[in-house]
């Protein structure tokens, strides 16, 4: 029930507010850990009927709602020593009909306050259900701080809902940054959305190539960033890749959207889909989570 949900989100703003820390650099020798990756979710996203080569659904409230269950259901039951939800970015589709860089308009039907409370609605239920669900530790919410399409109207929306859910306990960490990353003990993770809020002007690849393995080369060199295990996890194309370098893996997510009308037309029918990674002491395990339309 929002209504519900509001009136609790009403008693905890008037609070001092505060989000929890997430531990960054966790070197917990208790496994198995739990990393969903949230991606291109592109609430207030439109798909019209009859404009497509293929009917899409109407990506609403209850379709939204129905594919993050169907996310939690897989993990129903399961236990983990810590859970990190992570999100790469384009939560939220846009913000006044038009992707935050401007010029790029988009056949939004809901305006910017109606896509903020429907993003806010689906990811507290989502984090209810998350945690009344799996057993872990500790619940930890993490988001890039840039995308080319929710730019830093995502980034408002992130810190928000940064706050809601410290009544489920979670743990949060907003980034800043189009890039950043997180340790859970041998393993170090890049993340990312895939083009930033303003300067990028081709995004980065699905697959690795020599150009952007020199890149991430020279950042991770920049940042001293030192584990056995280095991943470079991001989202923006809406498919799953994963490729190796010499020095890390690259994996590319799929989108909790999947596929709008434009998609459909010039690059071909992409289901949803989420990713998932089990991180044991010395190795992970990557796994999928696909629908149907």
């Amino acid at each position: 029930d929002f209504n519900k949900i509001k009136e609790i989100i009403e008693d905890i703003t008037k609070k001092e507010y505060k989000e929890l820390p997430v531990n960054l650099n966790n070197q917990d020798n208790k496994y198995p850990d739990l990393i969903i990756w949230l991606s291109d979710l592109h609430i207030g996203a439109y798909n019209s009927k009859y404009s497509s080569f293929i009917q899409l659904p109407s990506y609403n409230k209850t379709e939204i709602k129905s594919r993050l269950a169907k996310i939690v259901e897989n993990f129903a039951g399961q236990s983990y020593n810590s859970v990190y939800v992570v999100n790469l970015g384009d939560a939220v589709d846009g913000f006044n009909k038009e992707t935050t860089r401007g010029g790029h308009e988009l056949p939004e039907i809901l305006d910017n306050k109606e896509i903020s409370e429907a993003f806010i609605e689906c990811m507290v239920e989502f984090f209810a259900t998350l945690t009344s669900k799996v057993k872990s530790n500790t619940f930890n919410y993490l988001s890039i701080g840039e995308a080319n399409h929710d730019g830093d109207f995502g980034w408002l929306n992130q810190k928000l809902l940064a706050s809601y859910i410290t009544m489920y306990g979670v743990k949060s960490y907003i980034s800043n940054y189009p890039i950043d990353s997180f340790i859970i003990g041998k393993h170090s993770w890049i993340f990312l959305h895939g083009k930033d809020n303003l300067n990028q002007s081709r995004q980065f690849p699905l697959t690795i190539n020599p150009n952007t393995e020199l890149w991430f080369a020279n950042y991770i060199a920049e940042k001293g960033i030192k584990n056995e295990h280095i991943y470079v996890v991001k989202g923006d194309l809406h498919n799953y890749a994963y490729t190796t370098g010499k020095q890390f893996d690259y994996i590319s997510v799929g989108s909790m959207y999947g596929s709008s009308n434009y998609i459909v037309a010039n690059f071909g029918h992409t289901k949803w889909s989420i990713n998932y990674t089990v991180v044991n002491k010395n190795d992970i395990l990557m796994g999928t989570i696909k629908g149907n339309v």
